[in-house]
């Protein structure tokens, strides 16, 4: 922060305590990978900004907290069919906690807050020659039980002159935001 007063009662100081964990397992069965995630991320804020109000007075301009919370599970699923075919499943969920406050009394303000997102991906992979590979994918989302569209998407992959490294490459594919 930027404060230009010479006194030493204005001072802003922050402090953030922080907490990562996550637990993973994979195992392979002949063409079939699987992988699982679950992971927890925990995040506390508290920042203070207190100023000289003259006369050797101090105001806090700003005390803010925030603690924010995180539970994820991510599970991805790999099947290889031959050489050249792959089929592939994704599917993760998100909790996310947010408690965000400034109890200063000049702008008390803050929030409550809370999402949670659960998406799924289907993909399949696929190369029959050497020059030529196609992959599709249909993937969906849903955000406090509200599905979004489904989101499909196609590419395609050629290689022209395999010596020269020289590939044409294209996507069709469908947003939403």
């Amino acid at each position: 922060s930027v404060d230009f007063r010479d006194d030493d009662l204005t001072k802003a100081w922050q402090d953030e305590q922080s907490l990562r964990a996550i637990g993973e397992w994979s195992n392979h069965y002949g063409g079939l990978r699987l992988k699982s995630r679950v992971g927890y991320n925990q995040n506390g804020l508290h920042y203070v900004y207190q100023f000289s109000k003259g006369g050797g007075m101090v105001q806090r301009g700003v005390d803010a907290t925030s603690l924010t919370h995180h539970l994820f599970a991510i599970t991805d699923a790999e099947w290889s069919i031959g050489n050249d075919l792959m089929l592939a499943a994704n599917i993760s969920a998100n909790r996310y906690n947010v408690d965000s406050h400034d109890v200063a009394p000049l702008t008390p303000t803050g929030y409550t807050a809370h999402r949670n997102e659960v998406a799924s991906v289907v993909s399949a992979r696929w190369k029959p020659t050497e020059w030529l590979g196609v992959a599709a994918n249909l993937r969906e989302e849903w955000r406090d039980g509200v599905a979004s569209p489904l989101i499909p998407a196609l590419f395609m992959d050629i290689t022209l002159l395999p010596e020269a490294g020289l590939r044409l490459s294209g996507s069709l594919a469908r947003n939403y935001h």
